[in-house]
C-alpha cells in the first residue's frame, strides 16, 4: 500500500471522527434546547388559566395577597412597576380578596429597604398597619413564595406581579402545593422589554428545576429552607399575551 493511500485512510477516519463528534454535539445542543423552550411553554400554558382581573377575586376571603417586589427608585420610593403591584394589592384588599398583604421585597437595613417603601406607599393609600404582614428576606420569587407557605403558613394566596412574572410565580406555588390565584398588574409598557424577557426565559428554567429537585442547594434562614440568593428578579410584559381570565 502506498504512502500516498495510507495517508488518505487517515485523514479519511479523522474526518470520520470529528463528524461524528460534531453531530453528537449538535443533537446534545438541539435536545437541551427543546428541553428548555418546553419548560418555558410549559410554565406559561400552565399559568395562562390561572390570571384574574382584581374584581374577579372580590370577597375570595384568601390568606394572603402576596406583592413582589420590583425594586425602588434612587430617592427610595418604589420603582414604577412595584407601584402598579402596590395599586393593584390595595385594591384587591379593598374589596376583600384577602385577609392580609404580604410584603416580599429584598431589605438591607442599613441601605435599602424595600419592604419599607412598599408598607409606607400602602399606608399612604389607606391600607392600615395592622393589615400588612412584612418579609424582608424576599430575595427572589423562589424565596417569596416559599416563606409565604412556611413562615407564614398561607394555605391560599393571590400573587400581584406583572404578567410575563406571574407564570413562574404560579408554577412555583402548585409546586409547593399552594393554592394560587394571579392577578396582573401591568398598567403600562416598560423599555428594555426584550432584555428581561430574556432573562425570564432562563429564570423559569432555574425556578422549575429548583421546585422539582430535592436534591437542589438550598440556604437555611430562619429555620426553613429559603432558597438560593439569586439576584432581584426583573419586571416586563409577556412574551405571549395570555389574556386575563374572563367569566
Amino acid at each position: 500500500m502506498s504512502q500516498d493511500s495510507k495517508a488518505g485512510r487517515l485523514i479519511t477516519g479523522l474526518f470520520s471522527k470529528l463528524w461524528h463528534l460534531f453531530a453528537t454535539i449538535l443533537i446534545l445542543i438541539l435536545l437541551i434546547a427543546t428541553i428548555f423552550i418546553g419548560i418555558n411553554i410549559y410554565v406559561l400554558a400552565q399559568g395562562s388559566n390561572n390570571l384574574w382581573a382584581p374584581n374577579e377575586l372580590a370577597d375570595k376571603n384568601t390568606d394572603l395577597i402576596l406583592v413582589l417586589g420590583a425594586g425602588l427608585n434612587a430617592d427610595g420610593k418604589p420603582s414604577p412597576m412595584l407601584a402598579e403591584r402596590l395599586d393593584t394589592a390595595a385594591a384587591l384588599y379593598k374589596n376583600k380578596a384577602g385577609q392580609k398583604l404580604l410584603l416580599s421585597g429584598d431589605t438591607d437595613q442599613n441601605y435599602y429597604d424595600e419592604t419599607k417603601a412598599m408598607e409606607t406607599y400602602l399606608k399612604e393609600a389607606g391600607i392600615p398597619e395592622k393589615a400588612m404582614e412584612i418579609d424582608p428576606d424576599g430575595t427572589n420569587t423562589y424565596n417569596s413564595v416559599l416563606r409565604a407557605k412556611n413562615k407564614f403558613n398561607a394555605h391560599r394566596v393571590i400573587v400581584v406581579s406583572q404578567q410575563y412574572h406571574l407564570y413562574r410565580a404560579l408554577n412555583i406555588a402548585k409546586t409547593l402545593d399552594l393554592k394560587a390565584y394571579g392577578v396582573p398588574a401591568d398598567q403600562h409598557p416598560w423599555e428594555g422589554r426584550h432584555v428581561y424577557e430574556s432573562r425570564e426565559f432562563w429564570a423559569r428554567i432555574k425556578d422549575v428545576l429548583q421546585s422539582h429537585s430535592e436534591n437542589w442547594p438550598l440556604l437555611v434562614k430562619d429555620g426553613l429552607n429559603a432558597g438560593i440568593d439569586w439576584s432581584r428578579d426583573h419586571v416586563a410584559q409577556p412574551i405571549f399575551n395570555f389574556d386575563v381570565k374572563k367569566k
